[in-house]
């Protein structure tokens, strides 16, 4: 009672209602303090006073959270990480993929989804490394819907509690893709990690990203540029690609899968603006080095993409901006794809096709997601040209590249 007594002393200098006020209250919470030295508390009371937090019982929500966190963190001694490679029509780039983790580590299986290939590439592939499990897909599904299928098979596993996401045509080495698996694992703020993606040239894929959710687009750092060390800073970002990342089965499980909706292009978007939503992190760590080749199974100027990308940015915006917003974003997206749009996409950027053909892609892309419009996804790896909606799977009745062939600037097959 030291401490009581100097309390008493202090308020002999203070005026009497001051005294009257606080010393009471100092006086009970230091017998408190003195009480809890000298008695003696059993094991029940230590765990209810560790379940209070700011003086309000946990839920039994967040109790049965943390309980599940505690028996995966348990069962370490049995944690093994899949790396999903998606191949299509490309077995070469697929076996240098998987050549990269075969190393001897345990705890790394690789799986290989083959979008409904027509090369014979999943049979090369299970001769080649009959430890590397192949999902094989009926019909080229798209990234998304591939991708899926993949993680729905490590959902149904429960040994693996990390997810790598890797393209056939990246590179990175055993050590690289362990580092970023321990990051995951030792920290759970993080919902997706990624690294530094070069090009073959030593130049700049991927250096960190930044999602423009009004504009509907995004901005890759020191993309095309020689690698000098400047986005050598970790940090945390708002969008990540997907040719090299890696989460963890808690996060898939709570944020769910990729969005079928996307055939290829905008689903990073979506998935990225997903996992930030459900209160994680996305990481940048450039001490991860990974090399990848980029565009191995499209073409970045081929109309279709160009169409497909246009058409993904549009229910992209439409799920994510406000209710308002949407339509008065689509006038000026329409405005745009009238006037000055070809004339940046070709000038700016660089696409090879002609703007007239750019104009005629955003349009048709247009016309397609109106209410009412056929909102077809598409699919250039179909020999038929006929094409799938939305609704049902119905068939559309004229397909993209059928619209194509009769522009004047390309020539029917």
């Amino acid at each position: 009672m030291d401490n009581f007594q100097s309390f008493v002393k202090e308020a002999n200098g203070c005026c009497p209602r001051c005294a009257q006020r606080w010393l009471p209250q100092r006086a009970h919470k230091e017998r408190r303090r003195e009480s809890r030295k000298t008695q003696p508390q059993d094991a029940a009371t230590i765990a209810g006073r560790d379940r209070l937090i700011a003086g309000r019982p946990m839920s039994e929500r967040a109790q049965g959270q943390s309980s599940r966190d505690l028996d995966r963190h348990e069962s370490s001694a049995r944690r093994k990480t899949a790396v999903l490679v998606l191949n299509w029509n490309n077995a070469t780039a697929t076996l240098g993929c998987l050549a990269c983790l075969q190393a001897d580590v345990g705890e790394l299986q690789a799986v290989t989804i083959d979008n409904g290939s027509s090369d014979g590439s999943p049979d090369v592939i299970a001769r080649a490394y009959p430890d590397v499990l192949v999902v094989r897909l009926p019909d080229n599904e798209g990234f998304a819907r591939g991708t899926n299928a993949g993680l729905r098979w490590v959902l149904a596993h429960d040994e693996y509690d990390t997810v790598v996401f890797l393209n056939n045509d990246a590179r990175l080495s055993d050590d690289d893709l362990l580092r970023a698996v321990d990051m995951v694992r030792n920290d759970r703020s993080i919902g997706l990690l990624t690294g530094k993606i070069l090009r073959p040239d030593g130049r700049l894929w991927y250096g960190g990203g930044r999602l423009r959710r009004w504009r509907g687009g995004v901005n890759i750092f020191g993309a095309g540029r020689q690698d000098y060390g400047q986005c050598d800073s970790a940090r945390d970002v708002t969008f990540i690609s997907l040719a090299f990342a890696v989460t963890r089965r808690d996060v898939i499980e709570r944020v769910g899968l990729l969005a079928n909706e996307y055939f290829f292009g905008q689903e990073e978007w979506d998935y990225s603006l997903r996992i930030r939503k459900a209160g994680y992190h996305l990481r940048y760590e450039p001490s991860i080095g990974c090399m990848h080749g980029g565009d191995g199974s499209h073409n970045n100027s081929a109309p279709e993409f160009v169409y497909n990308g246009y058409r993904n940015k549009l229910m992209f915006q439409q799920r994510y901006l406000p209710r308002w917003a949407f339509p008065v974003w689509r006038m000026a997206f329409v405005l745009y794809a009238r006037t000055i749009q070809p004339v940046t996409c070709a000038w700016i950027r660089g696409t090879k096709l002609p703007p007239s053909l750019l104009r005629f892609c955003a349009l048709e892309a247009l016309r397609d997601h109106a209410p009412g419009g056929q909102r077809r996804p598409i699919s250039w790896t179909s020999g038929n040209g006929q094409k799938y909606s939305e609704s049902g799977r119905r068939r559309c009745r004229v397909a993209f590249h059928e619209l194509l062939s009769s522009h004047p600037c390309t020539t029917p097959a």
